[in-house]
């Protein structure tokens, strides 16, 4: 990688470093999206919330495959939407699946792990450190996550060459 790259990646680490504020968004964007995107979302994906974006399809998973289910998330930050998935997953007595959250910033490692260990779902989701722009996964995966995450990825065609046809 470039020092570029290295210079804003290292950035984004120092931002991001306690955590602070990292699913904050100015009110101007929850007015927008809800006006104009919440409709088109749920008219094409039949969803109305960023869980049941994730769980309606990874749900369906479950009836086709009955072998163990594995989930990436890329880019999970502090793991908080993915707690609430597996939970959701789990309150379904869907358990048998893992989600393997990736993160390149080490901070944001040590607070979803965590909050993984506050939620008592260990046995089901962990985080490990990854860098998509770098890195390779090396097993096969059912099911991504990809939220708020996308725009730290360098090259997506890199990203989407690991996803399976």
């Amino acid at each position: 990688m470039t020092d570029e790259f290295q210079t804003r990646l290292s950035a984004q680490k120092q931002q991001y470093e306690r955590g602070e504020g990292i699913h904050d968004l100015p009110p101007i964007f929850h007015y927008w999206s809800n006006k104009y995107l919440r409709p088109k979302v749920e008219a094409a994906f039949d969803a109305s919330s960023v869980r049941d974006f994730y769980v309606k399809p990874f749900s369906e998973l479950f009836r086709i495959d009955q072998g163990q289910l594995r989930f990436v998330s890329v880019g999970s930050g502090d793991c908080s939407y993915e707690v609430e998935l597996c939970d959701y997953l789990l309150s379904q007595n869907l358990k048998n699946c893992v989600f393997i959250c990736t993160e390149v910033n080490e901070n944001l490692i040590a607070q979803a792990r965590e909050r993984i260990r506050q939620a008592g779902i260990g046995e089901w989701l962990r985080v490990e450190y990854f860098d998509v722009n770098r890195d390779n996964l090396d097993f096969p995966v059912d099911g991504f996550v990809a939220h708020h995450s996308l725009h730290h990825v360098v090259e997506l065609e890199r990203l989407f060459a690991m996803i399976p046809a």
